[in-house]
């Protein structure tokens, strides 16, 4: 009868021991956008480009020589710069705005209204949207999302000419 007690006993303490390794930890919840925005403040230059429409930015500037250094910089709460390849090769800074929503990040900002841009582009809107797939203190990792960019004389214009296509006129004056 003593050895049932004593191993009812063991059992039961293996049983505890057992349970009192598998106790539930409350973890700290996770940020829904799976990445503090902060880490986002700074610049941050194109490193090389990978698969998948992927891209591994860096915080250094690459070395070596190139013809252009696509560049990105953060400054909280919301302003956003980056580099913009002009058709003739020049290029030059911008600044805009940006947001971010769950992992996503949104940019925005206008081409130059100076000389460095051409009569065509000047002023307009440009949106750029990405995934942050992996940030860390020295590289980030992005994924381009295509977006559609229409300012409002642009989407006037557009109005206007299927307005008049369907209405069977000619546009050509």
């Amino acid at each position: 009868m003593h050895i049932f007690k004593t191993l009812a006993v063991f059992a039961l303490t293996l049983l505890l021991s057992a349970c009192a390794e598998n106790i539930p930890v409350k973890e700290k919840p996770k940020n829904p956008s799976g990445f503090d925005p902060a880490q986002l403040a700074g610049e941050w230059w194109l490193n090389t480009n990978l698969s998948n429409n992927d891209q591994q930015w860096s915080r250094e500037k690459p070395s070596g020589l190139r013809r252009f250094y696509s560049r990105m910089s953060f400054q909280l709460p919301n302003r956003f710069g980056t580099t913009v390849l002009h058709p003739t090769d020049r290029h030059y800074a911008v600044n805009g705005t940006f947001t971010v929503q769950g992992n996503i990040v949104n940019t925005e900002y206008r081409l130059s209204s100076g000389a460095n841009e051409s009569a065509e582009r000047r002023n307009r809107l440009v949106q750029g949207r990405f995934i942050v797939l992996k940030i860390n203190d020295k590289d980030m990792v992005v994924r381009s999302v295509p977006t559609t960019t229409e300012t409002t004389s642009n989407a006037i214009e557009k109005s206007r000419l299927v307005g008049s296509w369907r209405a069977g006129e000619t546009t050509f004056d």
